[in-house]
C-alpha cells in the first residue's frame, strides 16, 4: 500500500523539506497559520462557559489544520463532516497501529494472525485507504485549477515537478507517491502533535504544580497582552523543559510506530 517501498526516498525528503520551507514552514508564515487555529479553539473553549469538554477531538481538528494548510492549502470547519470523519480515520489509524505493531516483538506470531484474520490489521488498511483516497480527490481538484507560477501549497509544488519529470522514466515523482507523502504527512503530523498535547493536559492536571510553573512564566515572559511566539521558548526554559519530558515520558503510539 505504500508507493515508498523499495524507493530511492532521499529524493522525496530533499523535496519535501525545500518545499515546505518555502511554504512558510518553521517561519513567520506558519506561526499565522497557528495562530487562527489557537484563537479559534479558544473561541470553542469559550462558548463552552466551563462545561466539560471533549479536548482531544478538538485538539485534533486544531492540530491537522496546521497541516492541511500546508499539504492541501486549505482549513476545514471544525463543524465539517468530512473533518469529523478525517479526525476518527486519523484516531483510527493511530490507535490501530499501536496494536497491530505488536509483530514487532513477536514476528514469528504475524503468520498465524494473518491466516486466521485476528486483530485490527483489516481496519487499520481500510482507515488508510479512506484517507488515501480523500488525498487522490484533493490531488484532481489541484490538477485542474492549478497555476504554476502561483504555488499555493504542497500538492500544487509536488504536480509541478511531477510534470517537468513526466518523461523520465527513473522520477520518483509521482501521482501515487503524492498520495503517499499527502497522507503521511497529515495523518503523522496531526496525530503525534494531538497525542502530546493530550499527555501534556493530563500532566498538568495530575501535576498541578507543573501547570503552576507554566502559567507563572506564560505571565512573567509573554504576559496578557501579546500572542505568544516560537521566539518565546528562548526564554521560557520551565515550559520548554515541561514539553520535552513529556515527549520523552508518554508514548504517542502504544509499542511504537511500524516501520
Amino acid at each position: 500500500t505504500g508507493a515508498f517501498n523499495d524507493m530511492p526516498w532521499k529524493e522525496q525528503r530533499r523535496f519535501t523539506l525545500h518545499m515546505l520551507r518555502d511554504l512558510g514552514f518553521g517561519k513567520t508564515r506558519m506561526e499565522q497559520h497557528m495562530r487562527e487555529e489557537i484563537l479559534e479553539l479558544r473561541d470553542i473553549l469559550v462558548k463552552n462557559e466551563g462545561k466539560p469538554v471533549n479536548l482531544s477531538n478538538l485538539l485534533a481538528s486544531s492540530m491537522s489544520n496546521n497541516v492541511a494548510s500546508l499539504v492541501f492549502g486549505r482549513r476545514m470547519e471544525f463543524s465539517d463532516p468530512q473533518r469529523q470523519k478525517l479526525n476518527q480515520l486519523i484516531g483510527d489509524v493511530g490507535r490501530f497501529a499501536g496494536v497491530v505493531a505488536w509483530h514487532i516483538y513477536f514476528p514469528w506470531l504475524k503468520k498465524f494472525f494473518d491466516t486466521f484474520n485476528i486483530g485490527n490489521k483489516g481496519k487499520l488498511f481500510r482507515s488508510l485507504m479512506t484517507i488515501k483516497e480523500f488525498c487522490r480527490k484533493e490531488i484532481e481538484s489541484h490538477e485542474s485549477t492549478l497555476d504554476p507560477n502561483n504555488l499555493r501549497d504542497f500538492m500544487d509544488g509536488f504536480i509541478v515537478e511531477m510534470q517537468k519529470k513526466k518523461d523520465d522514466p527513473n522520477t520518483t515523482f509521482r501521482k501515487e507517491v503524492l498520495v503517499d507523502l499527502s497522507r503521511l504527512l497529515f495523518g503523522a503530523g496531526s496525530e503525534t502533535v494531538r497525542v502530546t498535547l493530550d499527555w501534556m493536559l493530563l500532566t498538568c492536571v495530575a501535576r498541578p504544580d507543573v501547570q503552576n510553573g507554566i502559567h507563572a512564566e506564560i505571565d512573567e515572559v509573554i504576559g496578557r497582552e501579546r500572542f505568544p511566539t516560537w521566539q518565546d521558548h528562548v526564554t521560557m526554559p520551565f515550559t520548554e523543559a515541561a514539553l520535552t519530558e513529556v515527549m520523552r515520558w508518554k508514548s504517542i503510539v502504544p509499542l511504537n510506530v511500524m516501520h
